[in-house]
């Protein structure tokens, strides 16, 4: 992904989450005496960096980081990304757990369906801008399972369950963002219906 795109993505995210904050680099260095481009890529990766925090039970923070080795951990980043979409020519595959769930109103149909291969996850992230593409290993060892919930067949967020709990651990919708009210609302609907649990950072 392109420092270009990286920056259309975190720009998006940074109008969407007005209370992550411009971070403190290294010895006061503040990240807007970076370039715009540079600053917002560094957004994008740590929010990437702060769900997966979430799935490992472990912070992220910026003590101790320069603009310097913030910015090379975004290369290593995108070129993570980019070596995993290369990989997609080994497609892999899981089984569906059967947690599948559709439901309706009127004017309204939702489906929350498994994503059950590297492909799937692939064109998923593709669509959404995010780095689901990555998870395909954890759901082939059976850590991991990826949901697509969509309203009307549009694609609304990505949702990932932590199996050995039936622990929903991360939801985000394009270019990472996350959940609106009403999807909130659609969520809770299909974890009621599947006896799964959303850990509070999830959202």
């Amino acid at each position: 992904m392109s420092f270009t795109l990286c920056a259309a993505v975190a720009s998006r995210q940074v109008r969407r989450h007005n209370s992550m904050k411009a971070p403190s680099l290294g010895s006061g260095t503040p990240a807007t005496q970076l370039s715009e481009e540079q600053a917002l890529a560094v957004m994008c990766w740590a929010e990437h960096r702060i769900g997966e925090g979430q799935r490992n039970a472990s912070a992220f923070a910026w003590t101790g980081r320069t603009a310097h080795s913030a910015l090379h951990a975004v290369g290593a980043y995108f070129r993570a990304i980019a070596d995993r979409q290369r990989a997609l020519r080994q497609e892999i595959s899981w089984t569906r757990k059967g947690w599948d769930l559709q439901w309706s109103a009127p004017g309204m149909d939702w489906q929350c369906k498994e994503l059950t291969s590297s492909l799937e996850l692939f064109e998923e992230g593709f669509a959404l801008k995010h780095c689901v593409t990555a998870y395909d290993r954890d759901c082939a060892n059976g850590k991991a399972a990826i949901f697509q919930l969509t309203r009307n067949g549009q694609r609304r967020l990505t949702i990932e369950v932590k199996i050995s709990s039936r622990l929903v651990v991360q939801i985000r919708g394009q270019f990472n963002g996350r959940a609106q009210p009403e999807d909130v609302i659609d969520i809770k609907h299909w974890c009621q219906q599947l006896g799964l649990q959303v850990h509070p950072q999830a959202w």
